[in-house]
């Protein structure tokens, strides 16, 4: 992996952040981890007072990616149960566009790209390609999809024959959800929705 060292003046404590280059060496989240490692070394360190009243030291702009990192940790966590038949890459890039898998998942039954979305407390809906978190329309089901493509071209041409990748939305914490047409849905448990889409 690449090792970068923060100097005292570049960051409050002189963290250093270790990057893995090798797909084997990632963890789940590290892409968003390093991410926030950074925004924050720009951040203001807290005043005494905003610390006794409890004010977050992450800035406003980093707590999105801060709850994205613990819904790739939870992920992570879950597939780290999966028996040894199954193989799980973390963060694996697939485009030039910074397209990246959260989580690559291999084993018998095939090839599965899962992708986390931590919309905590919020009311999801979906219907067909068309997903809304509380009133706002977001595009994640097109953008699994459109990765999971770029992923099975990748991982097709290296195997040179069709490998199909499941594109798979795992959100994270919703208040509610409302799964009016997909092909498929799983629901694992009550804080999580796992949308697969074959």
């Amino acid at each position: 992996g690449e090792h970068r060292p923060c100097s005292f003046e570049d960051c409050e404590e002189g963290i250093a952040v270790t990057v893995s280059t090798s797909l084997r060496g990632r963890v789940p989240g590290q892409a968003v981890i390093s991410d926030i490692v950074v925004a924050q070394q720009v951040v203001a360190p807290r005043s005494r007072i905003a610390r006794a009243f409890g004010v977050s030291p992450l800035a406003r702009a980093t707590r999105r990616l801060y709850r994205a990192a613990l819904g790739e940790l939870a992920v992570g966590q879950m597939l780290n149960q999966l028996g040894t038949q199954w193989d799980v890459l973390h963060g694996v890039p697939v485009d030039r566009l910074n397209g990246q898998i959260d989580h690559l998942v291999i084993g018998p039954p095939g090839v599965f790209a899962l992708f986390t979305e931590n919309y905590p407390n919020q009311e999801i809906r979906v219907n067909g390609d068309t997903m809304t978190v509380g009133m706002r329309r977001v595009d994640d089901i097109p953008a699994v999809r459109r990765l999971a493509g770029s992923a099975a071209e990748r991982i097709g041409a290296v195997a040179e024959r069709v490998v199909p990748v499941v594109p798979v939305l795992v959100v994270i914490d919703p208040a509610t959800k409302q799964i009016e047409t997909l092909v498929k849905t799983i629901q694992t448990d009550t804080n999580e929705a796992v949308i697969s889409m074959e």
